[in-house]
């Protein structure tokens, strides 16, 4: 494939999670590293020079706060400024993604995420990246929120009970809706499926060609093929 993007690098310690964004993304990257542990990150983000990070906010220690996520995108901005954070998390923790927001993250996904909405997050991430002197991504050009100091909260009616904190609720957000969206999304085998039905379509049933394209060995494609009776 021509005219690739850069270099992506994507950190999440599902290893279903890490395949099906291998298959996604490897079309469209000049290189997607996985990592399935974030401590990886600073070495690999002093190595070569990087588009966009796409980050789990929950990693295999037990804990599910969120605040590895936090911590990790504390350490990214620390040390590439500039490098466009877009962090992955589940439908319950948006106010926690939203919060990563404001510390520095360009955007967030959903987990199960929509593969065109994935994309185009990643686009405008890294083609809006957040400026080095600032820690707001809402004062970022292209963003949802731009020229406001803090997220819009809708004002309540006069009658109307008051509104929840900006701790409790999530504002508005451009990539998720305010209730999930089941009937679109798809589970990592039906996104795996389609990957490897795209690529062997792309490459008119040369399985070399379609293995490479995916970043996995012909063995492995034959594999996923037996397994998705393709």
């Amino acid at each position: 494939m021509t005219n690739k993007r850069g270099n992506i690098i994507v950190v999440d310690d599902n290893p279903g999670v890490l395949m099906a964004l291998q298959l996604l993304l490897k079309p469209i990257y000049n290189k997607v590293k996985l990592l399935a542990k974030p401590d990886l990150l600073p070495s690999t983000l002093a190595k070569e020079e990087w588009e966009v990070v796409l980050l789990d906010m929950n990693f295999s220690s037990g804990l599910n706060t969120g605040q590895e996520g936090i911590y990790w995108l504390h350490q990214v901005k620390r040390l590439a400024p500039t490098l466009p954070v877009v962090l992955i998390t589940a439908f319950a923790d948006i106010a926690l993604a939203v919060k990563g927001m404001k510390e520095g993250a360009s955007d967030f996904i959903v987990k199960p995420w929509d593969n065109h909405q994935l994309l185009a997050t990643l686009r405008r991430s890294a083609d809006f990246p957040t400026p080095a002197n600032s820690p707001y991504p809402d004062q970022m050009p292209g963003s949802a929120y731009a020229g406001e100091s803090t997220p819009p909260f809708p004002a309540a009616p006069p009658s109307a009970a008051p509104s929840p904190s900006p701790c409790s609720a999530a504002p508005p957000h451009p990539s998720v809706s305010a209730t999930p969206q089941p009937t679109t999304s798809l589970t990592l085998e039906e996104m795996e499926e389609q990957m490897v039905r795209q690529a062997i379509s792309q490459s008119q049933g040369n399985l070399s060609a379609a293995a490479q394209q995916l970043g996995i060995s012909r063995q492995t494609l034959y594999n996923k093929m037996k397994k998705y009776g393709i």
